[in-house]
């Protein structure tokens, strides 16, 4: 839905916001996104996110399938400006559209394409 706000926590597009958000800022986030589950509503490990964030970090891109839409593939990269992470690129598609190999690939040219944005709104965030 257009104009609806998403969850941080799941798919590729949130996940990479949010692994580059200051630590505050993703404290923030997660301590929200807490509040807002119904009693009793389980959440993902919390050791797993931080290894996920991390991995992103690593990375700079992230691919998740099925997080938001059955069926579908999302493959992000961050995007930031001069004062951090402004957004993301993001591919969505569903999964049998793609290739069964090579999603790493896509991964990477999203991500070189996120950096070029990056240069042009005044940052250099992976020199």
């Amino acid at each position: 839905e257009m104009d609806k706000p998403l969850s941080l926590v799941r798919g590729a597009s949130g996940k990479v916001i949010l692994a580059f958000l200051e630590p505050e800022q993703r404290e923030a986030v997660l301590r929200a996104e807490a509040e807002a589950l119904p009693a009793g509503a389980g959440t993902a490990a919390e050791g797993d996110l931080a290894a996920t964030l991390g991995e992103i970090r690593r990375k700079h891109f992230w691919i998740s399938e099925g997080e938001k839409l059955p069926g579908a593939c999302g493959i992000a990269a961050p995007v930031f400006n001069t004062d951090g992470v402004a957004g993301c690129l993001c591919l969505t598609a569903p999964r049998e559209t793609l290739p069964a190999s090579g999603l790493d690939d896509i991964g990477r040219a999203i991500a070189r394409h996120a950096r070029s944005l990056s240069k042009n709104l005044g940052a250099d965030p992976f020199p």
